[in-house]
């Protein structure tokens, strides 16, 4: 599927975090306890990112990437 970050469109997995996207197509979010082998913890919160249609900001590290989110 097809999504856009900071108004690049890139490609991505269905099953994907925002992070893990962002990070396979150079686009930087701050991070420090991301590792692929580890499951998100959100400890650090340093990964928060906006998503257009929603009221709260959310973890890109534990975020599935979805085409569009209801708000």
């Amino acid at each position: 599927m097809k999504i856009k970050i900071n108004g690049k469109i890139v490609e991505t997995a269905t099953g994907k975090t925002i992070l893990e996207t962002a990070l396979e197509n150079n686009i930087p979010i701050p991070n420090l306890c991301y590792h692929p082998d580890l499951k998100p913890s959100n400890h650090c919160k340093m990964c928060v990112v906006e998503i257009k249609g929603l009221k709260k900001l959310q973890f890109a590290c534990s975020t599935k990437a979805k085409k569009k989110w209801k708000g």
